[in-house]
């Protein structure tokens, strides 16, 4: 559970998410709290993870990339 986010983790999620989509695959977000979740939109990178309410959602996301 993270309740908060600086530029550091920002770019962290960056980082790893270009190494993640260099191997043809992606990183998720699942029930972002309030504040991070905010931080994350502004930046613009909401766009950038499929994000999901769920963890039942998350997985059937991914699973669609196992098969």
């Amino acid at each position: 559970e993270v309740d908060y986010i600086n530029s550091t983790g920002l770019r962290a999620l960056l980082v790893y998410g270009k190494k993640l989509l260099d191997k043809e695959k992606t990183l998720v977000l699942l029930n972002l709290q309030e504040n991070p979740k905010s931080v994350i939109e502004l930046s613009g990178l909401l766009s950038q993870f499929p994000l999901f309410e769920s963890l039942d959602d998350a997985l059937n996301y991914c699973r669609q990339f196992i098969q």
